[in-house]
């Protein structure tokens, strides 16, 4: 009966992978899970490591304690920087502040308006 359910929201969500077994339909299903609780959580927490001041970068949200942006840390990941090259070449950063940039970018994106 679960399972049943499971591929009902799995058909909503157009995931139409196939599984060998129910072992690995379970571990699928228990990631999937995971993954949607720790993302749920740090989209929550991003206020945390962002914050928005006049003073600071003419009021562009930045990682809190820096002068760094959000928009900055967008750019290196576009280019190809990994988090482990930005984290060298700024110390001050972590791994929770730029992963905060990303679901701050997310927010406002889902935030957005969208013309019609």
């Amino acid at each position: 009966m679960v399972r049943v359910k499971l591929l009902r929201c799995c058909k909503a969500l157009r995931l139409e992978r196939k599984f060998e077994n129910s072992l690995e339909w379970c571990i699928f299903v228990q990631n999937s899970i995971n993954y949607f609780f720790a993302k749920k959580s740090l989209m929550k927490n991003y206020e945390q490591f962002i914050e928005i001041n006049s003073d600071i970068r003419f009021g562009k949200p930045c990682v809190k304690g820096t002068r760094i942006s959000v928009f900055d840390i967008l750019g290196w990941l576009s280019i190809g920087m990994t988090e482990t090259q930005i984290i060298k070449d700024f110390p001050e950063l972590t791994q929770q502040s730029i992963r905060a940039c990303l679901a701050y970018a997310a927010q406002k994106e889902r935030k957005a308006l969208v013309a019609i």
